[in-house]
């Protein structure tokens, strides 16, 4: 398992990339790198919700194109949804699904994580 942060790192509530440096920006309260997923290195964010984590391939269903607005804005206004800078599809934060927009019913990529000792690991 690959470490990736503490999950006192990710704002509750908030959206935040993961970093494998373990450096958080304060501006952002999040920075964005890639990281080895089955083999890929692939784009991923993080956010807290409820008290659980949830990973997410930072891409679009749709397009495949980044979800975020500017580096580590991935939420509506509202904080509500992730949200696709692209087209504005609005995804469920729990689950992923898209609930609004071009790819509706369409799910989001998942990442697995869990959570040892207050840490964030990719599985």
């Amino acid at each position: 398992m690959t470490f990736i942060c503490y999950i006192n790192d990710i704002p509750e509530e908030e959206q935040a990339s993961v970093n494998l440096s373990n450096s958080i920006d304060d501006k952002f309260n999040c920075l964005e790198t890639e990281l080895d997923i089955n083999g890929q290195t692939k784009p991923v964010f993080l956010l807290r919700h409820n008290g659980g984590v949830k990973a997410y391939i930072n891409a679009c269903p749709h397009t495949g194109a980044k979800l975020n607005w500017q580096e580590g804005l991935f939420l509506d206004s509202e904080k509500h949804y992730i949200q696709c800078s692209i087209h504005g599809a609005l995804f469920e934060k729990e689950s992923g699904l898209c609930i609004h927009g071009p790819c509706a019913q369409q799910h989001l990529s998942q990442v697995d994580i869990i959570i040892e000792n207050e840490k964030v690991l990719l599985k």
